[in-house]
């Protein structure tokens, strides 16, 4: 018998006896033994390591996963970072969002490319098996338009025939959810509007807290709070749209820049300016625009360290003038981030990251 779990046993005469009458359990803690002497030590598990290779193809490229939306932008970024170090060789592996969180939990890539960031979800497992907060870097803006499917900023929407002249974030929120410290809004006269319309009750069309934005609406905009009972639930933006249309008092949030008849987009209130806005470039680049999204860049590192060198080198590059003149350029929509914002992300990629709380 192994020598640590023999001197766990010496100390507990009880469960020595139990475990003779029961030999295929014996066994089990025979094969288990190391861990169980570790556990009953009081000793941390050994630290997760992420060996060189772990995020490299067969051909021996690290690769890169995440949203296939962003393959554009990712695939031109990393031509020009392998022209800069002809040692380097890098891929794109789109398998898609929900893939990007696990396989760099796992370091099966080196960085994962996300229109989101990362949910709560994702977060309890990362954690655990990580044991270290997760690093996102904000490489861009989101998109104007969602046209090749890429990830976009939000926008409010309502019927055709509403003629509320603006919404403020506060207004929104009261609105679409339950509990606001306020007082919830149920009818358009709320918002002052009189008439026919004024005494339409507001027709809420959402998207369910789960998916990319309704979880971003949720910590940005609800502060956590559900969403009213009697919203309806539809799936994308599209289908949003299809529901304000069919309804006098329908109201959504959905991907800015959309267009159908039987529906018009609300000016916002500016976070910054209060000014009624469209949600142009300048406005979503000001970081004005209400309901502005990032196109986020998660990187693993463990737990006092900081992220793999090599991803860092990447990040740098693509945070420098030359990527973000990539993202104006080859990116198919998203928008460049300011030279001080790109700063901003740069201070991250030094930092140590700080162990995951306890609990979670």
């Amino acid at each position: 018998m192994r020598p640590a779990l023999c001197s766990f046993l010496k100390k507990r005469p009880a469960l020595c006896s139990f475990l003779k009458k029961r030999p295929a359990l014996a066994l089990l803690c025979l094969l288990t033994g190391p861990a169980l002497a570790a556990g009953a030590a009081g000793s941390a598990p050994p630290a997760p390591s992420q060996p060189e290779d772990s995020y490299r193809n067969a051909s021996g490229a690290a690769l890169i996963g995440g949203a296939e939306h962003a393959r554009a932008l990712m695939e031109a970024a990393n031509a020009a970072f392998m022209r800069q170090h002809p040692g380097v060789r890098l891929a794109f592996d789109g398998k898609g969002t929900s893939s990007a969180v696990p396989l760099l939990m796992h370091g099966r890539v080196l960085l994962a490319v996300m229109g989101r960031a990362m949910n709560d979800i994702e977060r309890v497992p990362w954690r655990k098996t990580v044991g270290a907060e997760p690093l996102a870097v904000r490489v861009a803006h989101a998109a104007l338009r969602p046209a090749g499917g890429l990830a976009t900023h939000l926008g409010v929407y309502v019927h055709a025939g509403n003629p509320l002249p603006a919404l403020s974030v506060e207004q929104l929120a009261r609105m679409l959810s339950t509990g606001h410290p306020l007082g919830d809004f149920s009818h358009w006269s709320q918002l002052g509007l009189t008439g026919p319309q004024g005494q339409q009750r507001i027709a809420i069309c959402a998207t369910p807290e789960y998916t990319g934005f309704g979880d971003w609406l949720q910590k940005h905009v609800l502060q956590g709070r559900p969403l009213t009972a009697y919203a309806q639930q539809r799936s994308n933006s599209a289908a949003l749209l299809e529901c304000v249309a069919q309804n006098a008092g329908g109201v959504a949030v959905a991907a800015l820049g959309m267009q159908r008849e039987g529906v018009r987009a609300v000016p916002l209130l500016g976070l910054a300016s209060g000014q009624p806005l469209q949600g142009t470039a300048q406005e979503v680049t000001a970081q004005d625009w209400p309901l502005a999204r990032p196109l986020l860049v998660y990187v693993r590192r463990l737990p006092g360290q900081a992220a793999d060198p090599l991803a860092r080198d990447y990040l740098r590059f693509l945070l420098s003038p030359q990527g973000q003149a990539l993202v104006a350029a080859r990116s198919g929509g998203y928008l460049p981030l300011t030279p001080e914002q790109a700063q901003a992300e740069l201070r991250k990629l030094d930092e140590a990251a700080p162990a995951a709380q306890k609990g979670d």
